[in-house]
């Protein structure tokens, strides 16, 4: 993964630049009625100044960008899940394996809105679902998107029969960002047992989400009923 691109996407400083170029060929051409060579320089280096941004603006990238780049590089990590799990793929098999994941914003230093209105973080959490003969094997992630750091990884095992829920819901949360408090909202994937324990994880498709969730509900069903 790129680390420089993907700081790209945080970069918030094209707007001034761009007002300041404007400023500078507007003050150009005002200063061209008083002196015909410094009001030329002027808007030569606006022209200038707004080419340069321009330029950097190429590599800024899109929310698709971003979103497309950072969950290929969690899908690539399924021989990493399965090695820390311990697991062959012949033996985890029982429905398609199942990737979810989403913005963290513990702990993230980088924040933004995107054009699509949903905010997005530099810590990205993802879970990998294996589905064996009797178990649910789960592998969990954190990482930086801006660097290369796994902030924490985990695994767990679940008997079917000590499933109770696996569901999405929609919940909102507070987070600090330049001493101001706002209001994420977020689509939640949320897996429960009867002992308690929940693996939750913000995801980013909602629609594939709970497609894999019926999938998923299905084989519970399947292994309960059995």
């Amino acid at each position: 993964m790129d680390f420089e691109k993907m700081k790209s996407y945080f970069s918030g400083n094209g707007d001034w630049i761009g007002y300041f170029a404007f400023l500078l060929m507007v003050g150009g051409l005002i200063t061209l009625r008083v002196s015909t060579g410094i009001g030329i320089a002027v808007m030569i280096l606006g022209f200038a100044v707004f080419a340069i941004l321009c330029l950097l603006s190429v590599k800024k990238i899109s929310d698709d960008e971003y979103d497309s780049i950072v969950t290929k590089y969690a899908d690539s990590l399924k021989s990493r899940a399965m090695s820390k799990l311990g697991v062959d793929e012949s033996k985890v098999n029982e429905i398609a394996p199942i990737f979810m994941g989403g913005y963290d914003f513990e702990g993230a230093d980088k924040f933004k809105q995107g054009n699509d209105k949903i905010w997005r973080s530099n810590i990205y959490k993802s879970i990998m679902l294996f589905f064996s003969r009797n178990e649910l094997h789960c592998y969990t992630i954190r990482f930086k998107t801006t660097e290369n750091l796994i902030i924490g990884e985990g695994t767990d095992v679940y008997f079917y029969q000590d499933i109770v829920s696996a569901s999405t819901a929609s919940e909102s949360n507070k987070i600090t960002i330049g001493g101001k408090e706002t209001i994420i909202n977020s689509e939640v994937f949320r897996l429960t047992t009867k002992g308690g324990t929940s693996l939750t994880v913000n995801i980013i498709d909602s629609r594939h989400a709970q497609e894999s969730v019926n999938a998923m509900r299905a084989l519970l069903r399947e292994k309960k009923s059995s």
